[in-house]
């Protein structure tokens, strides 16, 4: 009839949505589906790595602090991974939306925890140098979960940040014979905030490239090929 209004696809119904819409049906799920568990994990362990450094070392106790920063930007990633990617990733909201809005609902969280572990840790011009390392720990860790994202199935990225950590923090310098303490023993700016913007950087732009919708689609997958239902089969469900 005249007055029949052709079908709407998927994605021209999300286009059509507002963005703060579209922002608030993917934050209500994902506030949801936080990992607690994890978290509690990573919290215990970084309570006994700054326990351990308080012990153990002069203050500040800065490698007690890298550990944490390290836990939490590991416990943040695995924030990144949507097991719906599959299907919506051609689809409107795009990669970049999605994966800004799933983690933003876990930066209060870790904010609290890592200011929490300043309080008890590093004072003064220490807890801006550590707070610049840490910053630099999430965009590394968010970059390489976000390629791994193009590679493995969601869960698995998680690890991989993990190996990113300590290949950029610990093996990389070591190997090549750099300062691999959070607080240098020169007191340069570079040293101390300098060299963590740059490296902080190069993770995020890592984590941007990756999560473009027409980045790295040709990558290959480590597990195989995703099953993707048509639009068809997933409304006969």
């Amino acid at each position: 009839m005249g007055g029949d209004r052709p079908l709407t696809s998927e994605s021209q119904l999300a286009a059509e949505r507002p963005l703060a819409r579209q922002a608030l049906l993917l934050a209500v799920p994902s506030l949801r589906t936080i990992p607690w568990v994890p978290l509690l994990v990573a919290v215990v362990l970084g309570s006994s790595a700054l326990a351990a450094a308080r012990t153990s070392e002069p203050p500040p106790p800065d490698a007690g602090l890298a550990i944490v920063g390290a836990l939490l930007a590991v416990w943040f990633t695995s924030l990144l991974g949507d097991r719906t990617a599959a299907v919506a990733d051609g689809t409107p909201p795009h990669v970049l939306f999605r994966r800004a809005i799933r983690p933003a609902v876990g930066v209060p969280i870790v904010v609290l925890l890592w200011i929490g572990a300043l309080a008890g840790a590093a004072e003064g011009p220490y807890a801006v140098t550590l707070s610049f390392l840490f910053g630099a720990e999430v965009c590394v860790a968010l970059g390489i979960a976000a390629v791994a994202l193009h590679v493995v199935d969601p869960g698995r990225e998680v690890l991989w940040a993990a190996g990113g950590l300590l290949m950029v923090f610990v093996a990389l310098p070591f190997g090549l014979g750099l300062d691999v303490t959070p607080i240098p023993s020169a007191d340069t700016w570079w040293l101390r905030e300098g060299r963590w913007l740059a490296i902080g950087a190069g993770g995020a732009m890592m984590f941007t490239l990756a999560s473009l919708d027409p980045a790295a689609r040709h990558l290959p997958r480590l597990a195989g090929r995703r099953y993707v239902p048509t639009l068809a089969a997933r409304l006969t469900r």
